[in-house]
């Protein structure tokens, strides 16, 4: 059993702890830890180092970097700890009211999404009930989740959630695509399996590019991730999903963030923070690096 002193030391955080946290993030996936790192470093990070039995965060620090803790895949379990992963169903319901209305109007024979930091998956299950809906359980469209966090892909596809989760989904779409636990005192929801058939979930770093192979999207939502990373970083995670988006698809982007240097260029406004791409992928990997 650990002493009380060491209870005390672990929620206890230098400056020079946090810079290396920081650096260390960074350097892994281009993210930034906010405007507090401190409290976030502590919040996250502490109940783990008294789970190691670790008197400091330079300890753990020194644990994650070392071929030990990497062969443990302890760094990447700091990065799970440390990423943002606050979402529900139906988050930022005015674009995906604006998605609903425009697949009415395709007429394309497939259709595939890829949501490019789904974190636990409710964006990706929200997209599939209104595909869903729109063309039924049909082979005929596809979902795709990213995260870099392991641990919310595999929480994206249990697919168990609270019921507090889907506070701004409708009547309709609870009954048809979501069951209840049959302990009710749970207030625990499931995906049906028919949806859950049509969604695929998969890790992924948006600073590396997918594979050659990957598939190319109509769409492409990467909502409230922007605002995580440095101008050059976004820049370089804007050229990889332009990259997979075909051309007269459209990009989601949060409502607080904005693609203006490359409306011009690339891309045409075309509702809110929603963005059609204009031309193919010629010299999208060299201009949008030069921006």
């Amino acid at each position: 059993m650990q002493s009380e002193k060491s209870q005390v030391l672990v929620t206890d955080i230098s400056f020079e702890e946090v810079r290396l946290f920081q650096q260390f993030i960074r350097s892994q996936i281009g993210v930034e830890l906010g405007k507090n790192p401190q409290q976030l470093l502590v919040n996250r990070l502490a109940p783990r180092i008294l789970q190691l039995e670790l008197d400091s965060f330079a300890t753990y620090f020194q644990f994650i970097t070392s071929t030990e803790g990497k062969s443990s895949q302890e760094d990447i379990l700091c990065i799970d700890l440390l990423t943002t992963n606050e979402t529900y169903f139906f988050r930022e319901q005015k674009q995906l009211n604006f998605f609903q209305e425009y697949i009415g109007t395709l007429n394309y024979s497939q259709i595939s999404v890829w949501s490019a930091a789904c974190s636990s998956g409710e964006e990706c299950y929200s997209i599939a009930m209104i595909l869903a809906n729109e063309f039924g359980f049909s082979p005929s469209w596809r979902v795709f989740g990213s995260d870099i966090s392991a641990r919310m892909i595999a929480k994206a596809k249990r697919a168990i959630y609270q019921d507090v989760r889907m506070d701004f989904l409708s009547n309709e779409f609870r009954l048809k695509y979501l069951m209840h636990s049959k302990d009710l005192r749970e207030k625990k929801i499931t995906v049906v399996p028919e949806l859950k058939k049509n969604v695929e979930f998969f890790r992924h770093n948006l600073l590396s590019p997918l594979p050659s192979q990957s598939d190319f999207f109509d769409f492409i939502f990467c909502r409230n991730v922007m605002i995580y990373f440095d101008n050059e970083r976004r820049q370089q995670v804007l050229r990889h999903l332009l990259l997979r988006l075909k051309p007269g698809g459209l990009l989601f982007v949060g409502l607080s963030e904005s693609l203006r240097d490359l409306q011009e260029r690339y891309l045409e406004q075309i509702g809110p923070s929603t963005y059609m791409k204009k031309s193919n992928n010629e010299n999208i990997e060299t201009n949008v690096n030069e921006k």
